[in-house]
């Protein structure tokens, strides 16, 4: 979760805004989500879609 939140800040910073606010955005991850939370605060800035781990994507998207 802490991850999806600093994501949400540093691409805020990167384009000069003053909060997050990343609506509509796209997620990239190599990351295995074996929980809700990261994807949920991904969505509470305004992530829209989540691009999951080639490694194990039946199990990032169950």
């Amino acid at each position: 979760m802490d991850s999806s939140r600093i994501a949400a800040w540093k691409s805020a910073d990167a384009a000069g805004l003053a909060e997050a606010g990343t609506k509509g955005s796209v997620m990239a991850s190599d990351a295995f989500f074996s929980f809700a939370d990261g994807l949920l605060a991904a969505a509470d800035v305004g992530v829209t879609a989540v691009i999951p781990s080639p490694v194990a994507p039946c199990a990032t998207l169950r």
